[in-house]
């Protein structure tokens, strides 16, 4: 294998395989990063029991030239390194048949122990012999917004795997549904996709959130098209420069559709970016994190304290606001995430009640995805008295 690739690509393909290669797989060979030249591009494979990330980058002669074809494992950790610290130019990567590495650039030149090719294993199943696998089309700057709304609300607790995943189903329709809970709070987001296959029955996917986090950064461009495949075994999810192979999480994720309320007793409209420099000021003097909101048809209140320490409160218009008053508490932490991943100008709360979720939707008329967060209240002395 002989090629001559520009560091900076190589760089770019690196930083995203790597987040599949563990440093301490127990299997030796997993600790390294497959490189494969063909005739027309240049391969980086990185893997683990749960996903495997391969990169994808074609020959076109001034960022990439393959010369000789052919397939080495370098160590993962030692050659990213190696790489991110040579000067910016052409590198050459050379295996040769003793499994021996050689990288270089204009001044430098290091040579690394590989591992033989032939013995990294293939973890993508065909899935010309299984009964059921769906095939969807998607806008990836839709989906990439999407992941990112509806993993803020997974679990980080393994106690109950599925819920540390994000649900996706779809209905039969040309929508798939993306939601997630961690028992206190819920997102749940639905857009448009194109189905490419032949299967229409409703179906649901369980993947883990941190992997599905890492897929969104691997869209980049947001007029680009991105290919989900999805059976009982796999998920894979294609991209122009990556592919990513998913293995999903086993079990029943929990209904959500009961949880989500029907009537409301107070419903308001605020700012988002002025809602969100608030709540990130108040979660500084969040004792416990707990942050406290205040409701009335000219402001919308936002109070923390500390105890020995000092308190906060600020005050926001609000655009509207109609039915009564209310005062709840919240975890901070979780409220500033919800309100962060949101892309939009203005956000709409509804109060359901004293122990009731508080629901927030985009208020945005372009958005093309539907979206909902629900977060479940504290109770605390100061709202007891209040009520």
């Amino acid at each position: 294998m002989l090629v001559h690739i520009k560091r900076e690509r190589l760089m770019h393909a690196l930083q995203h395989v790597l987040k599949a290669v563990s440093a301490n797989n127990p299997i030796p060979i997993l600790t390294g990063i497959h490189i494969e030249a063909t005739g027309r591009e240049l391969v980086l494979t990185g893997s683990h029991t749960t996903m495997s990330i391969e990169a994808r980058i074609m020959q076109d002669g001034s960022i990439l030239s393959v010369l000789e074809t052919g397939s080495i494992v370098v160590p993962a950790r030692y050659f990213y390194e190696i790489v991110r610290k040579l000067d910016d130019g052409i590198v050459i990567l050379d295996g040769t048949e003793s499994i021996i590495a050689a990288i270089s650039s204009e001044n430098t030149s290091i040579r690394l122990c590989g591992m033989d090719a032939q013995s990294y294993p293939k973890r993508y199943r065909s899935t010309r012999h299984c009964s059921t696998v769906y095939r969807f089309c998607v806008d990836g700057g839709i989906l990439k917004s999407a992941i990112k709304q509806a993993a803020s609300a997974v679990s980080t607790s393994e106690t109950r795997p599925v819920l540390t995943g994000v649900c996706l189903t779809y209905h039969g329709s040309n929508e798939l549904q993306l939601t997630s809970t961690d028992g206190i709070r819920l997102a749940t987001c639905t857009i448009p996709i194109e189905n490419l296959g032949g299967c229409i029955e409703p179906a649901n996917f369980i993947v883990s959130g941190r992997h599905l986090l890492d897929v969104a950064s691997m869209i980049g461009e947001q007029n680009i098209l991105v290919e989900l495949e999805a059976s009982n075994h796999q998920i894979v999810v294609q991209t122009p420069d990556f592919r990513i192979q998913l293995s999903p999480i086993e079990g029943s994720y929990p209904s959500t559709d009961s949880i989500i309320p029907r009537s409301y007793r107070s419903e308001m409209i605020v700012e988002t970016p002025r809602l969100l420099h608030a709540l990130e000021r108040a979660a500084v003097l969040a004792e416990d994190r707990i942050v406290r909101l205040s409701a009335n048809k000219e402001c919308l209140g936002i109070v923390s304290r500390t105890a020995a320490i000092g308190d906060m409160k600020e005050f926001i218009p609000v655009a509207m606001m109609q039915g009564e008053p209310f005062v709840l508490s919240f975890n901070g932490k979780m409220l500033v995430d919800i309100v962060r991943c949101l892309e939009c100008t203005g956000l709409r709360l509804w109060f359901t009640g004293d122990r009731g979720p508080i629901v927030l939707q985009p208020v945005d008329r372009d958005d093309i995805s539907s979206m909902l967060f629900l977060l479940t209240p504290i109770r605390t002395a100061v709202h007891a008295q209040a009520h």
